[in-house]
């Protein structure tokens, strides 16, 4: 945001992390809609979910606000080892949330986000973009532009369309 500088408010938005991982993540809204996709994971209750490409982040609207991450973002990415250490499971071969023995989706994504948030990572990224996307923990970890239209609820709560692959996880949750 051009003039404007955030500073880090937390001791995990000062700590250095995230290297090799995306830094730049895009939210989609559609402007007057205010309906929310069910809080499947508890612990990600009220925060922000954000996608790594713009094209995902389209599938939830033609307002694209974008987010980038201050140097000292720490960032956890489903693709790093310490993202699986951090959970407790092991890594598929697929890579797969849904494809770990023992535990379901839902419960993975609520442990992911769980460990980052004690871990003092400031974000968890997902491998499944358009669906799952990547949850930002601490917003005054990244800047964020431009501004959107309307204020948010909660803890910078996004207005967000269900995609068929949430969907299935509403029907699948039940």
């Amino acid at each position: 945001v051009a003039g404007r500088q955030l500073q880090p408010t937390t001791p995990a938005a000062r700590a250095v992390g995230g290297v090799g991982t995306t830094r730049t993540f895009f939210r989609g809204t559609t402007p007057g809609r205010t309906e929310r996709i069910p809080e499947l994971f508890e612990e990600a209750e009220g925060l922000t979910f954000a996608a790594r490409k713009e094209e995902s982040a389209k599938a939830y609207g033609s307002f694209i606000e974008q987010f980038e991450a201050l140097p000292e973002t720490r960032i956890l990415s489903q693709e790093d080892p310490e993202f699986w250490r951090l959970i407790g499971r092991t890594q598929p071969a697929n890579n797969n949330l849904a494809s770990v023995q023992g535990a379901t989706a839902t419960e993975n994504v609520n442990a992911a986000v769980k460990a980052a948030r004690e871990n003092g990572y400031d974000a968890v990224s997902f491998s499944d973009d358009s669906g799952l996307g990547t949850v930002l923990i601490n917003e005054d970890a990244f800047v964020r532009s431009p501004a959107p239209t309307t204020p948010a609820t909660g803890r910078a709560a996004a207005a967000r369309q269900v995609t068929p692959q949430q969907q299935a996880i509403i029907d699948d949750v039940g």
